[in-house]
């Protein structure tokens, strides 16, 4: 199957190196930035594009794999119609290219991708969607090349699994960066937090969170809690407003 992978962001570099590590080779690949794409094009053995209108027309699936606001600039300007076209977003919907072909497809990496560090756990989970039975077999076709944990959800279950993410990973995300700049400042080895964050990640893997949270605001510890808050006194704003709202949170019943 020739497989157009078009964007080189975190996605792009997961979905090519994933295929180029199980020897899937990529028919071509597209970027707007022609020193990144053709880094990436020489790493996975495939020829580079950076012109839209020059993009083969011959391509199985057209893997668009950008960042979400990069689609209204992209998309007026794709030179073929009727085509296999997939998209890797969460929150985009399955009809972001009926304009342009009935054969469109969803193939979203629902886990946490940054360029240029390979997975952790090696684990992708794959959501699919399909408008008709030829993308629906190329998007298949695609997620098994990719070894991933498919599964067929619609666009309204994405996104609300797009939004969980958010929770589960982003705001956790930066909460580890006020913990590590906290421990950071008073001179300590980061670390010291390793333990802390594969216990409370693997924890929520057995049981529910809710059952598994601990620490003062959960206890009612008003006296820790005022501790906690006068030591963040001259700290950012920000992360003092966060304590609190969390706290608020964790305290619900």
């Amino acid at each position: 199957m020739k497989v157009l992978l078009l964007g080189t962001g975190n996605v792009a570099w997961h979905i090519g190196r994933r295929l180029s590590d199980r020897q899937v080779p990529l028919y071509a690949c597209y970027g707007r930035h022609p020193e990144k794409v053709r880094a990436l094009a020489e790493a996975w053995g495939t020829q580079a594009y950076t012109d839209l209108r020059e993009i083969p027309s011959d391509a199985d699936v057209y893997l668009f794999a950008l960042g979400d606001t990069a689609y209204a600039e992209t998309l007026p300007l794709f030179p073929w119609r009727d085509k296999v076209m997939l998209h890797t977003s969460g929150p985009l919907p399955l009809s972001l290219f009926q304009d342009l072909t009935p054969h469109a497809a969803v193939l979203y990496p629902f886990q946490t991708c940054t360029y240029g560090v390979p997975l952790k756990s090696g684990r992708l989970p794959l959501c699919l969607e399909a408008t008709d039975a030829l993308a629906r077999e190329r998007v298949q076709s695609l997620a098994d090349a990719l070894g991933g944990e498919n599964y067929w959800i619609d666009s309204a279950q994405r996104k609300t699994l797009h939004l969980a993410g958010v929770y589960a990973n982003n705001f956790c995300n930066a909460l580890y960066r006020v913990a590590f700049e906290l421990t950071e400042k008073q001179g300590m080895d980061t670390r010291l937090l390793h333990p802390l964050l594969m216990e409370t990640a693997l924890k929520a893997l057995e049981i529910p969170p809710r059952k598994a949270q601990t620490g003062p605001a959960v206890r009612g510890d008003v006296r820790v809690m005022q501790a906690h808050l006068a030591r963040l006194e001259g700290e950012n704003p920000l992360w003092t407003e966060v304590y609190r709202l969390l706290s608020r949170l964790i305290a619900e019943p």
